[in-house]
């Protein structure tokens, strides 16, 4: 049997239409721009080896979300470090507007609380804050139920709000 395997054009077509969005939903489940880089990488090899499946889906971007989300969700690495370089570090105190500086740190923190949850949790996060995603729709990228969605989210977003309560007020 031989595998189906893209062309470059069939490859840089995925990659003009999803890279973005991809990274995107990377980073908002790792943390990190590094991080997410690997796990897009990742992903696209497992989308090389894959690509009957992914051309003949109904959805191919689904399809590839999906993968991103399962991959991340299987890894078993861990990461050393989680240094995280706070905006006045990079501007050098430059930017000086406090209610900017108050924004900034709330993300941040959210940013840093949201990294601490487990890993189905976070993507279930990701997928329905980052991306917008009905508990339909992440239901179907996680293959699971909606019922385990919501739970999952409530169970999330519960703890996110004991560790930083103003922070997360309006998810």
């Amino acid at each position: 049997m031989v595998r189906s395997r893209p062309s470059d054009a069939d490859l840089q077509a995925l990659l003009d239409r999803d890279l973005h969005r991809l990274l995107g939903l990377a980073m908002s489940m790792t943390g990190n721009r590094h991080d997410a880089e690997d796990l897009v990488q990742e992903t696209l090899a497992k989308v090389i080896d894959k690509w009957g499946h992914v051309e003949s889906s109904a959805s191919p971007a689904a399809y590839v979300r999906r993968m991103l989300t399962n991959t991340y969700i299987s890894q078993r690495r861990r990461f050393s470090s989680r240094e995280v370089v706070s905006d006045e570090v990079v501007s050098g105190g430059l930017d000086s507007a406090p209610d900017r500086q108050n924004a900034h740190a709330d993300r941040d923190l959210l940013r840093r609380l949201v990294t601490t949850l487990p890993r189905q949790q976070r993507a279930i996060v990701a997928l329905r804050y980052y991306e917008d995603r009905s508990v339909r729709e992440v239901a179907q990228i996680m293959g699971i139920s909606e019922v385990a969605v919501r739970s999952a989210c409530h169970k999330a977003l519960s703890s996110l709000r004991e560790r930083a309560p103003g922070s997360v007020a309006a998810c």
